[in-house]
């Protein structure tokens, strides 16, 4: 039924599973309970505000976009994870600084926490909307 989808589903997941493993290993636990609820409000708000603003900017020009909800589902869905784990990593061994990671590390891992809780919510929610409005 899925073809050729499902196989490059599974090779996605088979590859990045040992990044995440990583990431559950390197977590820096201590610095998360000094950043307290200020550095989960931070998480938060960077996962709110990092895509959707910007869709909202760009919609007249994406074709595929064509309501709010769409902007709200396609900028809500693209969870922070493997690039910037990536890209941490990169800037700490070229810098030598690693006062980013902890905050970097927090927001990867409330993404993968938000975006696993809501993610069959939000898609029953999109579909029951697209078949509401005729546009499936």
């Amino acid at each position: 039924m899925f073809g050729d989808s499902w196989v490059i589903l599974q090779k996605i997941a088979t590859n990045t599973t040992p990044i995440f493993t990583l990431l559950g290993l390197v977590a820096p636990w201590k610095e998360w309970m000094s950043l307290g609820l200020e550095g989960l409000l931070v998480a938060f708000l960077i996962l709110l505000l990092h895509r959707i603003p910007i869709l909202y900017l760009i919609n007249p020009i994406i074709p595929n976009i064509r309501s709010n909800l769409d902007v709200l589902f396609a900028g809500w869905f693209g969870p922070v994870g493997i690039a910037a784990f990536y890209y941490s990593q990169f800037s700490m061994i070229q810098t030598g600084k690693e006062e980013l990671w902890p905050i970097v590390s927090l927001v990867i891992c409330v993404s993968i926490i938000l975006h696993g809780i809501t993610a069959t919510y939000f898609t029953k929610l999109y579909e029951r909307y697209l078949r509401k409005s005729g546009n499936e």
